[in-house]
């Protein structure tokens, strides 16, 4: 019997028929074309996203304690202790700003693959 049934995949954004296999059938699912070029999945780059996103929250609480302890030192005048709590806050800020750049990048990057999609 070499009649042929399909499936309906649906995609929020797209829906595709894909040939069901059969008991008989060896052959290997089909490659796609080397011309065309290969979009990036949108359910791929949105789980991306989702797990960077907790990365950084989960770093930004780490150093929010880390702010937190520095902020509750108790006040001196030393001012090498000044300045050790200045080049803490000053660590303390980068890290943050760098975790932050890249939860914003991802976001971009999302938000980009959302717009190629609706353009292509």
């Amino acid at each position: 019997d070499e009649s042929a049934s399909f499936d309906m995949i649906e995609d929020s954004d797209s829906i595709t028929l894909t040939q069901s296999p059969t008991a008989n059938d060896q052959r290997s699912p089909p490659i796609a074309s080397p011309t065309e070029p290969e979009r990036p999945n949108r359910r791929v780059e949105a789980a991306t996203l989702i797990e960077t996103h907790k990365s950084v929250q989960a770093s930004m609480l780490k150093i929010l304690k880390r702010e937190v302890a520095l902020v509750n030192k108790p006040e001196t005048t030393d001012l090498a202790a000044i300045e050790r709590y200045f080049h803490e806050l000053d660590s303390i800020s980068h890290e943050q700003v760098t975790l932050l750049t890249t939860l914003k990048t991802a976001l971009q990057s999302y938000f980009e693959v959302g717009n190629s999609d609706r353009t292509s």
